[in-house]
């Protein structure tokens, strides 16, 4: 399940205009298809995981999904402050709306609309529009 969740994840911008392509997966590279199903196979009966297991199995998936989002998400978004100019947020940019509270790779996507700079004019947050809606997140959370 944890690789479906990471594989699922488009490489690119989707966007919400219905004649444009499917987005692009690594699952879709990887095995030609975007879902990351496996076939049904028919198992025997003496072949079935008992309720415990599959539920130690969820409490795993859980556990790597939070640690994901409290370490690894981290690095992914660092801003490097003051060490050198870098490219900030503009208009138009595609992101991914950090949400905690949304279930597992259900994390919406989204373009810049706007942008609210400091005080000091870094951009600190942003207006998202993810499918006719508008969000407004810190750069933080994005």
């Amino acid at each position: 399940e944890i690789e479906g969740i990471l594989n699922s994840k488009p490489l690119s911008y989707v966007s919400s205009n219905v004649a444009d392509l499917d987005r692009i997966t690594p699952n879709l590279l990887l095995m030609g298809r975007l879902d990351s199903s496996l076939p049904q196979v028919i198992y025997p009966a003496d072949e079935f995981i008992g309720r415990r297991r599959w539920r130690q199995s969820q409490v795993l998936t859980d556990h790597f999904w939070s640690s994901f989002v409290r370490h690894n998400l981290a690095n992914l978004q660092l801003r490097h402050k003051w060490y050198a100019e870098t490219k900030t947020l503009t208009v138009g940019s595609v992101v991914m709306i950090v949400d905690p509270q949304l279930p597992r790779a259900l994390w919406l996507i989204g373009k810049v609309s706007k942008t609210f700079p400091g005080a000091d004019g870094q951009v600190r947050s942003a207006e998202v529009n993810v499918k006719g809606r508008l969000y407004t997140r810190p750069v933080t959370r994005l």
